[in-house]
């Protein structure tokens, strides 16, 4: 199956097929389509091994110790309601990703094609564009421009946490994402501090 298809209208645009399988975006170029089909596949590498591993301990049970077939059902209920789950962020993100100036749209798209710097935290990624911040974690994809940011916070945890560091992006308007560095990745945590002192982005005391 290809990732791209012609529209019907004739007109050039682009229809992606994600990796979702049930996702399909009209769009005026591939750039938000490849964001998209990244966040798609992302979700699918983190869901499909936990679908596996419910299936096997689901025949385990249900051939040992007498657990009803019917209880098998749950699992296309959660691969359904994960696929849900991607769509509607994916909508989110288009969004608000169609309600900036085309020439930004373009921009965007040029930069998150070419060779970027991408920071790994858990369970997502940070995308440091030169013009935005693209977001993925825990299960959601976020788009952030640096005039809209409010300010960041850093979360340092001790005891049990003490190797994880967390770092809360709130916008102007109120909303926020917080992401963790665990273990390793807390190493990159100075190249995200940097990229958002660059853009003017003011830390909470």
């Amino acid at each position: 199956m290809e990732d791209f298809e012609r529209g019907a209208d004739g007109t050039g645009a682009l229809r992606e097929r994600s990796a979702c399988g049930i996702l399909y975006l009209e769009m005026e170029g591939f750039g938000m389509g490849r964001i998209v089909r990244d966040f798609c596949r992302a979700e699918l590498r983190g869901v499909l091994p936990l679908l596996v591993g419910m299936a096997l301990l689901m025949g385990y049970l249900i051939t040992t110790a007498g657990l009803r077939a019917e209880a098998a059902l749950a699992l296309p209920l959660i691969a359904v309601l994960a696929l849900l789950r991607a769509w509607r962020q994916a909508a989110r993100f288009r969004e608000a990703f169609e309600s900036l100036p085309p020439a930004r749209r373009e921009r965007i798209v040029r930069d998150y094609a070419a060779p970027h710097l991408c920071i790994p935290v858990y369970q997502g990624e940070l995308h440091l564009l030169p013009d935005c911040l693209v977001c993925r974690s825990r299960r959601t994809l976020r788009l952030f421009l640096p005039e809209t940011l409010g300010f960041a916070e850093v979360h340092r945890y001790s005891g049990r946490n003490r190797m994880v560091l967390g770092l809360r992006l709130t916008s102007a308007g109120g909303a926020s994402v917080c992401v963790e560095f665990v273990g390793r990745q807390r190493g990159r945590f100075p190249e995200a501090e940097a990229w958002l002192a660059a853009k003017n982005v003011p830390f909470a005391p």
